[in-house]
């Protein structure tokens, strides 16, 4: 019933701080939408966002 998105989220969420800081500093953005995790370069998180709004 649950997309794979969903347990990225959870692997996500219990990332120790180390690996959160080193996620952030990669250059891509993670966004849950529908229940689903996206992984979105940050190009593209500019046209997102805009569509978004």
């Amino acid at each position: 019933m649950f997309s794979k998105g969903i347990d990225d989220l959870e692997l996500l969420l219990n990332l120790t701080l180390k690996e959160q800081q080193k996620f952030k500093k990669q250059a891509t953005h993670y966004i849950v939408k529908n229940n689903q995790l996206y992984r979105k370069p940050k190009r593209s998180l500019q046209k997102l966002l805009h569509v978004v709004q």
